[in-house]
């Protein structure tokens, strides 16, 4: 006797065992005993009926479908003739169903046609876990062609809706769980859907969705669908998430606008919108293409406190506290400079939410007092008001800052050479170079001591490219540091 055991999916294992009789005998099944882990007592799972034969049986097999995810089994098979008479001299071979070695798999696939196209639901075999990273649907034009793979969906999403159908097809579907590491678990059984709605009714054109500035309602337009009789109307459908089914929000619509009152939408949250035709002999069509919306909140960002500012040698450091933990939905800082009466925005894009500082360096040589004024923005793009300027006094004694800063790409465009004049302060001990890019603060990237000997350049090749790139050059002495120079750009 032989046994053997593999698992075909997360509930299902496959046992193969074979049997050699004696001459003569009457070999007429098998009864299949299961034991769970390796104490509990066996128990008869089902009878086998093999046949009569004599002489090396072929494989035979048993189909386990009660499995769970990740236990141990033991099994045993007790060979019986045409009288049910038994062979009780067997032996027990324990078989050990390795944890993780099957990916769960997705069961109970049903197919419905809908007005959006053939809306698949499944079931998870195992509840969603990190382990998990999502499900992949695959579709076959029939039962036993080749299926390849459409689109994929998070693991704890069990429904998804094709689409991309043409009216009067039918359609095969099967799922499987795709795990963390990328690998792939089998595929579900075969689910079938023929998409019949939406064959003489075509979709509405040119869909367009806003949300108000407050955040009160989301406005809707569209245009009738093209080559088509007059429509008598038309159903506006929302969803939670883009590949979930969207349900009708509205009675019919005669007009090609439609205004959602957003006062149960939560801001910053996606909310999906698609329109159908309804037809003047009763027909509703197929969706059109969904559109994604983001609801602002219903009050304007809050202005934030006034930053701290001092003063460092060669520049006026801008700083603020860390706003996250308070605007979740912060996207960036925006720093303000008002000199001379004159306000300007010293940030060409917003810093990132992790940035909590700002060097200014670009003062003008005789400059006494400066204000300065912080904003932020949101993930909408939405700006604040400016906090409150706050002021401060400039203290004199500047060594004078470089000049005709000169820049070149260099090794096909990897590295940058960036090149300045000497200033003619004789304090001047030290050169340091900064380098900005776009929503990033200017931070030091090289110090170049002064020797008559030394060139005064650098070859940078950190630099990321067909991105700008924005440097300056500060003159360092003992006690004091010059403005920075004017700045100089390259796209390498």
């Amino acid at each position: 006797r032989s046994m053997s055991f593999k698992a075909v999916d997360s509930t299902t294992g496959e046992l193969k065992y074979s049997y050699i009789s004696k001459t003569g005998s009457n070999l007429y099944g098998f009864e299949v005993f299961r034991g769970e882990g390796l104490r509990m007592p066996m128990k008869s799972v089902a009878f086998v009926l093999q046949g009569q034969g004599t002489g090396t049986l072929p494989g035979m097999y048993y189909y386990d479908t009660t499995l769970q995810y990740g236990g141990s089994y033991r099994y045993a098979v007790l060979p019986f003739d045409m009288y049910f008479n038994k062979d009780p001299q067997i032996d027990t071979i324990s078989v050990i169903m390795a944890l993780n070695k099957m990916l769960p798999i997705s069961n109970g696939l049903l197919c419905n046609s809908t007005s959006a196209g053939i809306t698949l639901r499944w079931s998870l075999t195992v509840p969603p876990g990190p382990e998990y990273r999502f499900t992949r649907i695959y579709r076959s034009e029939s039962f036993e062609g080749k299926y390849l793979p459409i689109a994929d969906v998070a693991y704890s999403d069990t429904v998804f809706v094709d689409r991309t159908l043409k009216p009067g097809g039918q359609k095969f579907y099967k799922v499987s769980t795709i795990g963390l590491d990328r690998k792939e678990g089998p595929l579900s059984a075969s689910g079938n859907g023929y998409y019949t709605l939406g064959e003489t009714v075509p979709p509405p054109n040119n869909l367009r969705a806003g949300a108000s500035p407050n955040g009160k309602h989301v406005r809707l337009s569209w245009t009738p669908p093209e080559n088509a009789d007059a429509m008598e109307g038309y159903f506006v459908f929302r969803g939670l998430t883009k590949n979930a089914e969207l349900v009708q929000v509205s009675k019919e619509v005669r007009d090609t606008v439609y205004i959602d009152t957003a006062s149960h939408l939560e801001p910053y949250s996606a909310y999906y919108y698609a329109v159908a035709s309804h037809s003047p002999m009763g027909r509703r069509g197929e969706l059109s293409p969904v559109l994604a919306v983001l609801p602002p909140p219903k009050k304007p960002l809050p202005a934030p406190q006034p930053p701290l500012v001092v003063q460092d040698v060669g520049a006026i450091v801008v700083s603020w506290k860390n706003l996250l933990p308070q605007e979740p939905q912060l996207a960036g800082y925006v720093v303000y400079r008002t000199l001379n009466g004159k306000k300007e925005k010293l940030t060409r894009t917003p810093l990132s939410p992790q940035t909590l500082e700002f060097r200014d360096g670009k003062l003008p040589a005789d400059v006494e007092k400066v204000s300065y004024s912080l904003a932020i923005t949101d993930i909408l793009g939405r700006e604040s008001e400016a906090s409150r300027a706050r002021e401060y006094t400039v203290l004199a004694d500047k060594l004078r800052a470089p000049s005709r800063v000169r820049l070149s790409a260099a090794n096909g465009g990897k590295a940058v050479v960036v090149r300045w004049a000497a200033t003619t302060d004789a304090r001047v001990e030290n050169y340091e170079i900064f380098r900005g890019r776009a929503g990033e603060a200017s931070a030091k990237i090289a110090t170049v001591k002064v020797d008559p000997k030394t060139p005064l350049e650098i070859l940078d090749k950190e630099v990321r490219a067909g991105k700008p790139h924005y440097y300056t050059v500060v003159a360092v002495g003992k006690t004091s540091r010059s403005n920075a120079s004017s700045e100089a750009s390259i796209v390498p």
